[in-house]
């Protein structure tokens, strides 16, 4: 790059360019989203629920599920928040003049958003089932239930792993 290529100011084209490219790289990762909560839900363990006449209740309340559940969903979503970052850096670079901002906003945005569709689509997994044995008053024993996403922190190890993985590339790249 020139020192008159850095004043030149953006084009309204490369703007909107941005723009798709990041509405884009947000709408892709949303759709990820689903197929990776469905993996969490498969992978993630599962709690004994007793039913008893006063309702359901955990069979080991200070069981450690809880917090296995929410480390395998960050490990989850930083893989593929790092896959994500590392093949928007590979399509990027196919641009010409380079990744502008758009890329960076939609793998922010999008991937935040993806997490969130993971946690509630996982979430989901088993609930239907789940709500129908605890609704049959004659049903008595112990079922397995699914576990919803307790550390809401954890939402951001997407876009964390795919603005990383983004970087990382770029700025190694320019060395």
């Amino acid at each position: 790059m020139t020192p008159s290529d850095a004043s030149t100011p953006p084009t309204p084209a490369g703007w909107q360019q941005d723009l798709l490219v990041g509405l884009l790289t947000t709408v892709v990762l949303v759709l990820l989203g689903a197929p990776v909560g469905l993996l969490w839900a498969a992978l993630s363990p599962r709690v004994d629920v007793a039913l008893r006449a006063g309702g359901p209740g955990l069979v080991m309340p200070e069981t450690g599920d809880f917090i296995g559940a929410d480390g395998l969903f960050l490990v989850i979503v930083l893989a593929v928040g790092t896959a994500c970052g590392v093949l928007a850096w590979v399509l990027a670079q196919r641009t010409r003049p380079g990744p502008g901002p758009g890329v960076v906003l939609g793998l922010a945005l999008g991937g935040l958003l993806a997490a969130y569709v993971a946690s509630r689509t996982g979430a989901q997994v088993g609930r239907e089932e789940f709500l129908a044995a605890v609704d049959d008053a004659a049903r008595r024993g112990t079922i397995q239930a699914s576990i919803r996403l307790r550390a809401t922190e954890a939402l951001v190890g997407w876009p964390v792993g795919a603005l990383a993985a983004f970087a990382g590339l770029t700025s190694s790249s320019r060395r």
